[in-house]
């Protein structure tokens, strides 16, 4: 028989594996095709935030003052640092594969806490080589650094919840959701899902009352919301002598809800559903189909992970859904529908 101390060496062993495998991951992609790296030309925006990289205190001072580019100091702060570190083409390779890499490891180690190390693997794969996930991590824009940061919090949160009180995990949690909704403002709608994600996690799994959890919730990822939101504006200051730095994005949020939007498309191109949305539209079909079945089985059970995600996916989807309808095309564009991904996947991982 194989002792104890054996069993537990080989089973620590295989994770390790795992983990590198999926460290490794870009790799397979990058070995098929060299431009995933690289900000696409007809795109605009992106060739914004790679000047904020460059040249951070004219841009912030002289160039474009009270630009709301420039107030996504959660992206714009770690691109001039890494572009400040190195040449341009390492920059770009090292920002670009540090954020596609956090996004995968951390649905990775959401996925082997709630529902096992090898569905967790398996997704990883098919999430880190999913075309659409490169598209939002490999150019400048900042559509990947949000699905990064939420999936860190994810993770984080997932972590406060298997092993309680877990105060330095909200903390952190808190700060990766400052970083996401600091890169753009519609963030702030999405928001709220993982607050009541680690909520529900923490009763499912420990009983814990909700009042705790949220009193935790509001203390501790509160506190790193806090600091994170009071270092930026500090920076700002510096930079251009305002501290509150996002001003300029709440401005323009408010000058679009007020108009018409000029971009204003529908998520149908040539007769069809955007291929953007076609993963997106088999999660939710699947979490509809499963959520009976779900609601019956493991709401009464230790491990409701794949009804809480189903959930989380369809309110993720009916939020946009609305906006979409309201006018704010954000499922007509892939750099918003993007936003999807992480929650899409969660599903697909634990069906």
């Amino acid at each position: 028989m194989i002792s104890p101390k054996t069993a537990t060496r080989t089973a620590s062993l295989r994770n390790g594996l795992y983990v590198v495998a999926v460290l490794l991951l870009p790799l397979l992609v990058l070995w098929h095709r060299d431009n995933v790296l690289y900000s696409p030309p007809w795109h605009t925006d992106a060739w914004f935030y790679l000047g904020y990289f460059k040249d951070l205190a004219d841009f912030k001072r002289d160039l474009f003052p009270n630009l709301y580019y420039g107030s996504r100091l959660s992206w714009v702060l770690p691109g001039y640092l890494v572009h400040s570190l190195f040449s341009p083409v390492v920059a770009n390779c090292v920002l670009h594969l540090t954020v596609q890499s956090v996004a995968t490891f951390s649905l990775f180690w959401i996925l082997r806490l709630t529902v096992g190390v090898r569905s967790g693997f398996l997704t990883a794969m098919v999430f880190g080589v999913n075309p659409w996930l490169w598209a939002a991590t490999g150019w400048d824009y900042v559509d990947g650094a949000g699905i990064a940061y939420c999936l860190l919090g994810m993770a984080l949160l997932t972590r406060a919840a298997a092993r309680p009180p877990g105060k330095w995990s909200l903390a952190l949690a808190g700060a990766a959701l400052a970083g996401s909704i600091y890169t753009n403002l519609f963030w702030i709608a999405l928001a709220p899902l993982l607050p009541l994600y680690y909520v529900a996690l923490a009763w499912t799994w420990r009983r814990t009352p909700l009042i705790r959890s949220l009193a935790s919730l509001c203390l501790w990822a509160g506190s790193g919301f806090g600091l994170v939101t009071a270092v930026l504006g500090g920076i700002n200051y510096l930079l251009d002598g305002h501290f509150w730095f996002y001003a300029p994005s709440l401005h323009a949020a408010q000058r679009l809800t007020s108009a018409k939007n000029p971009w204003f498309r529908t998520v149908w191109a040539n007769h069809q559903l955007g291929p953007w949305l076609w993963f997106s539209a088999i999660a939710v079909i699947t979490a509809i189909v499963l959520l009976p079945f779900r609601a019956r089985k493991e709401a009464v059970g230790r491990n409701a992970a794949g009804l809480v995600f189903s959930i989380q996916l369809l309110l993720a989807a009916a939020i946009m859904e609305y906006t979409q309808e309201s006018g704010t095309p954000v499922l007509a564009f892939h750099f918003y529908a993007s936003y999807l991904l992480p929650f899409v996947f969660l599903v697909i991982g634990t069906s």
